[in-house]
């Protein structure tokens, strides 16, 4: 008889099974199998930015990197991704903002933000410190 419905349901059970196979491949078959590449994911970034400190400003790098690299990695997912996630914040979005108190005594090297307004680097601080760590709001 009509072999289209038979033709077309083969079609999408192999698509399917395709699509689930993929899935599983880059996600896991579970939460425990897609933490595991998660955090290896997350701990593979980590190592990439300690070593490449030199993207960084050194007032990002005091804050940043105070940590071990292997204290780091020893972390949990979530502070391991929120890591990588400020890091690739800072390197991407140099928003610095220079500090008031700076700018009478510091004669350091400048740079130019993304306004065009010139800061100094050398004690600058990157803007989602200032907004999130009291050691640096004004």
């Amino acid at each position: 008889m009509c072999q289209g419905p038979f033709m077309i349901k083969s079609i999408l059970d192999a698509t399917l099974s395709l699509w689930i196979e993929r899935n599983q491949a880059l996600h896991g078959k579970d939460y425990e199998e897609n933490l595991a590449i998660c955090t290896s994911t997350a701990d593979d970034q980590i190592n990439w930015f300690y070593s490449n400190k030199d993207l960084f400003t050194d007032s990002d790098c005091t804050i940043l990197f105070a940590s071990d690299l292997s204290e780091i990695l020893d972390c949990k997912f979530d502070f391991k991704l929120n890591w990588s996630e400020l890091c690739k914040n800072c390197r991407t979005n140099p928003n610095i903002v220079q500090h008031a108190s700076d700018s009478a005594t510091n004669t350091g090297p400048t740079a130019t933000t993304p306004d065009n307004q010139s800061t100094t680097t050398q004690n600058s601080v990157h803007s989602f410190f200032q907004l999130h760590d009291s050691r640096f709001r004004q």
